[in-house]
């Protein structure tokens, strides 16, 4: 998984606190940029969960938290995170 971390550039925004997560899942380490096999945008408060998270909630009865997931689209993708280093 590559991960990129999404600003706001407003001066009176709390520097501490990042809003999104972009992160792209690939199925090999080695895969280039563009072969991602999904790309998500994920509040910074759901950074670290994942369908893990849920299951472990599922098994212990507990409410399921839902992880807002936002798609980002390859064309998207490859304007905005392709040559970010």
């Amino acid at each position: 998984m590559q991960e990129y971390e999404i600003r706001d550039s407003k001066p009176e925004t709390v520097r501490n606190q990042l809003p999104w997560y972009a992160h792209f899942h690939y199925k090999q380490e080695a895969d280039p940029f563009e072969r991602f096999s999904q790309a998500h945008l994920k509040r910074g408060s759901q950074r670290r969960k994942g369908a893990r998270t849920q299951a472990t909630q599922e098994q212990q009865g507990t409410q399921i938290e839902p992880i807002l997931r936002n798609a980002i689209p390859p064309v998207l993708a490859q304007d905005i995170f392709r040559n970010i280093q």
